[in-house]
């Protein structure tokens, strides 16, 4: 069955706090309305610009909230391999269904991303996106590198933030052979 997940943005009061009613509104709202599951702390809902409190914040405030009502997909973002593993032992408390990692672009840009990906998988206790964005990191994937991404257990899927429709043919296509959610 397919899923509906919404890339949730962070409500913020006037003083720059994490808005916890707006937050609960618009939970409940599109929870009300069926949809399957929530991503946050991903770039609509401001990861780079949140203090670590504040993210721990959404995150108790949404699984308060959200419950076993549908899935939570929490970004494990960092500027590098260290603080992605961190963010995953941190969010791992909460109640969350598995990560989304951008990968670092920059000098922190990993050499080799599927084997960069490869290591924070085997790592993680949860499931692992990967959230593809290569027009913020610079990394992108070719179709047989995003098959041999997938062949590892515990990566179950991308968040394609590519403008490519070349990325969205191939990746539909690699479907047809390789299971993954996209």
């Amino acid at each position: 069955m397919k899923k509906i997940y919404s890339a949730s943005i962070t409500p913020f009061t006037e003083k720059g706090d994490i808005d916890k009613k707006s937050m609960e509104k618009l939970l409940e709202f599109n929870l009300a309305r069926g949809m399957g599951g929530f991503f946050f702390l991903g770039t609509m809902g401001e990861w780079a610009v949140q203090s670590s409190r504040m993210k721990q914040e959404v995150l108790e405030t949404a699984g308060e909230i959200i419950g076993d009502k549908a899935e939570i997909i929490v970004g494990a973002h960092s500027t590098g391999l260290h603080g992605i593993l961190e963010n995953i032992d941190n969010y791992s408390k909460y109640n969350c269904t598995s990560f989304a990692v951008q990968l670092p672009g920059g000098w922190a840009k990993p050499k080799n991303p599927v084997e960069y990906m490869h290591k924070i998988a085997d790592y993680s206790s949860k499931p692992i996106y990967l959230y593809y964005i290569p027009g913020v990191n610079g990394i992108t994937f070719s179709k047989e590198q995003f098959a041999e991404l997938f062949a590892h257990p515990n990566i179950i899927g991308v968040k394609n933030s590519s403008d490519s429709l070349r990325t969205r043919k191939e990746l539909l296509l690699l479907k047809k052979r390789v299971d993954f959610l996209l």
